[in-house]
């Protein structure tokens, strides 16, 4: 997971062997619910590029986060 200014960003790489367990997120959870669910096989690699801090669900959400 990526970490810029002790901040977790995107994009999220998540094992293939977690696919059951996103298959059942309610809706209402994103897939940091996993970070929390299996804190001991999260990774964090810091990074200078404050862009992992955005975050685009939507076109709409990435349209309006290109400057």
């Amino acid at each position: 997971m990526p970490v810029h200014c002790k901040k977790r960003g995107h994009p999220l790489l998540i094992d293939f062997k977690y696919r059951a367990e996103i298959d059942n997120l309610s809706p209402d959870e994103g897939l940091r619910a996993l970070a929390h669910r299996f804190p001991w096989d999260v990774q964090e690699v810091e990074t200078d590029d404050p862009g992992i801090l955005r975050d685009f669900d939507t076109f709409e959400d990435y349209r309006n986060g290109i400057n």
